[in-house]
């Protein structure tokens, strides 16, 4: 066993000395390095434009970004520029070594084959992309920022877009952000636009987490999503969208499969079409549909230009063999088990302006009727924000889940009293943005000293005291002392006060402070 491990041992240092790093700097030909490279070797590409259309080689990775002594990254600063004269990026064919290309710019790339797609780039199996750019690419076909060779749900975890900024890509038919039988992942999607299905991306046999699909145009359906086949679709938030023909929030079919759309939050998208007013935000399922529809909130979704009362948000007559639970929804009647139905100004979101979109934060208040709403069974690891979803206990619904902080509270000879409730020294857990008014009444014989949550100090205004919103674990501190001449209590203490001549002053030593004759403690 000992020598098998040693054998280990160096085939892992061989593999280490045979992988390299190669600087690529301006005015390289980066496709030359890339050619001249070997499996698992990476290659460090200086801050500039590299012009052309470039096509991976198995195993060999790229890093952008780099400055001219190769010791600092910036974010897309090393930019790949298609020139519209073609894809920017191309996988040749499916891999078996796992190849990454990350921290790059891709842009104006122009894939003009109906039937493919990928105008900024085209992945096929072990082809990922990683904290990436995808801008300004087109395509005649399918996916204009990325698109992939969708062939089986085998390739979920093979085919990784993460941590990825996909804007401003068009494609003729669907997903004009992207069009994957993959994984895209902690990304935002967003100003694509699509003359059919999923003007942000169109998802078939993939997964979509934690992603911000925002702002996407479709002159077909679905402004925000399409998802096909067996998909997951977890923690993403998704709204302002606009479809001109129907949905325009996400669209789900494909009979007999299976989609699990959980801890969603499905907001302000617009449907233009006359047609189904009651699927401006969602629509689930072909009629053998296996789909789950768990924890999502679905509010604010209209049709045409205005919001109209009457409307419902999500279509879920056609979810066939599906469940649909545990979700908040703008709409007239309950759809579902334990849904929550929402009016027009009650999800409790921190903010949601008419006048920008961009400035809306859809984060949930902790007073929220949605907070702690949803099935823990159905959610997953993190939120959207990498929030721990405790197993076990009721997660949020949406894709936001509110933090929980450690509140400990010292009450010093006082008590806090909230409303008619006295609250204890110890502590309390409270969630984040917590804040309440209190009275605080010293005992008698004591005065209030001051005041603070952490640093903070706390004034009273007409005798109430309000505590700022908690955003962190703090402590809550009530200071008092003596209301007596002396500021000494010998009756709570075993440090009994003691006389004390300093320089023919006398002074009285009590509980490891100096006080003169008056009870004035000396600082």
């Amino acid at each position: 066993m000992k020598k098998y491990y040693s054998f280990a041992l160096c085939l892992m240092a061989s593999a280490s000395l045979m992988a390299a790093t190669t600087q690529v700097k301006v005015g390289d030909d980066l496709q030359a390095a890339i050619n001249a490279a070997s499996a698992g070797d990476t290659l460090l590409v200086q801050a500039a434009t590299f012009t052309g259309n470039f096509t991976m080689k198995e195993g060999v990775n790229v890093s952008g970004g780099w400055n001219e002594t190769f010791t600092a990254q910036t974010d897309y600063a090393t930019v790949l520029d298609g020139n519209a004269a073609g894809r920017v990026v191309n996988q040749p064919a499916a891999f078996t070594t796992l190849t990454v290309w990350e921290n790059l710019t891709i842009q104006n790339g122009k894939d003009e084959n109906a039937s493919t797609g990928g105008g900024g780039a085209w992945l096929d199996r072990l082809g990922q992309l990683k904290h990436c750019l995808i801008q300004n690419n087109q395509t005649t076909g399918y996916g204009g920022g990325v698109a992939h060779n969708v062939t089986a749900a085998s390739t979920h975890g093979e085919v990784v877009v993460t941590d990825c900024w996909i804007r401003n890509n068009k494609a003729t038919k669907q997903g004009g952000g992207f069009r994957l039988g993959a994984t895209i992942e902690k990304s935002i999607v967003e100003n694509n636009t699509s003359g059919a299905d999923g003007a942000g991306g169109y998802l078939q046999h993939g997964c979509v987490y934690n992603t911000i699909v925002r702002f996407n145009h479709s002159t077909g359906n679905a402004g925000a999503l399409r998802i096909y086949g067996n998909t997951e679709v977890y923690n993403n938030l998704i709204y302002g969208n606009i479809a001109d023909g129907q949905i325009g929030g996400l669209s789900q079919g494909g009979a007999n499969r299976t989609s699990n759309v959980v801890n969603n939050t499905i907001v302000m998208n617009v449907h233009k079409s006359s047609a189904n007013p009651h699927r401006c935000g969602a629509m689930l399922g072909d009629n053998a549909t296996k789909a789950t529809f768990i924890n999502n909130i679905v509010w604010g979704n209209y049709v045409g230009e205005t919001v109209n009362e009457k409307q419902t948000d999500i279509a879920a007559s056609r979810m066939g063999s599906g469940s649909i639970s545990n979700n908040a929804i703008y709409a007239t009647e309950a759809l579902g088990d334990n849904c929550i139905l929402l009016t027009l100004d009650d999800p409790g979101f921190v903010e949601i302006s008419d006048e920008d979109a961009t400035k809306w934060d859809l984060h949930l208040l902790y007073t929220s009727k949605l907070i702690e709403a949803g099935l823990s069974t159905a959610a997953v690891g993190q939120d959207i924000d990498g929030n721990a979803r405790v197993a076990g206990q009721n997660v949020d619904l949406g894709c936001y889940e509110l933090p929980w902080y450690k509140l400990t509270i010292t009450t010093g000879e006082a008590v806090i009293t909230v409303g008619e409730q006295t609250i204890p020294a110890g502590e309390l857990s409270v969630p984040e943005g917590f804040t309440c008014s209190a009275t605080i009444t010293a005992n008698a014989g004591y005065e209030i000293v001051s005041v603070r949550l952490g640093e903070e100090v706390i004034e009273a205004v007409e005798g109430v005291y309000t505590l700022p919103a908690v955003k962190a674990d703090v402590e809550l501190t009530v200071e008092t002392k003596s209301a007596t001449g002396t500021g000494i209590d010998n009756t709570k203490s075993s440090d009994k006060a003691q006389k004390v001549i300093v320089n023919g002053q006398v002074y009285i030593l009590h509980a490891g402070k100096m006080y003169n004759v008056l009870g004035v403690e000396m600082r």
